[in-house]
């Protein structure tokens, strides 16, 4: 992880979720990744759950296969906070953009299936 990375981790670790969501910003700018993208989220959300679905929604992944990942997390995030609609939205964004060889696919596939 790049200079920024590590020191946004240490202020998540420490609570200082703003400064930790501007750090994964500055991570993202420079060598986006879905890892990061996850980071910015839950800093986010922990600083102004208000603007957390904003700010990943404004911070995109790099790669088809990040896009892929994060839409596979974001629904099972949703899946946890009981926003099925929103879960199902994402997991099949999710089907519909992984490689079939992703373990984010077949988890997708999976969800999917015990939502109908």
């Amino acid at each position: 992880m790049t200079g920024y990375g590590s020191r946004a981790l240490a202020e998540f670790y420490a609570g200082d979720f703003p400064k930790a969501a501007a750090g994964f910003k500055k991570v993202i700018a420079g060598q986006p990744n879905a890892y990061s993208l996850l980071w910015l989220y839950l800093s986010s959300a922990h600083a102004d759950p208000r603007d957390a679905s904003s700010e990943l929604a404004a911070a995109s992944a790099a790669t088809s296969e990040q896009k892929c990942e994060a839409q596979f997390y974001s629904g099972e995030w949703q899946l946890l906070h009981k926003a099925k609609p929103l879960a199902q939205n994402a997991l099949q964004a999710a089907v519909d953009s992984c490689p079939k060889d992703f373990a984010e696919y077949r988890g997708a596939v999976e969800e999917l299936k015990r939502l109908q």
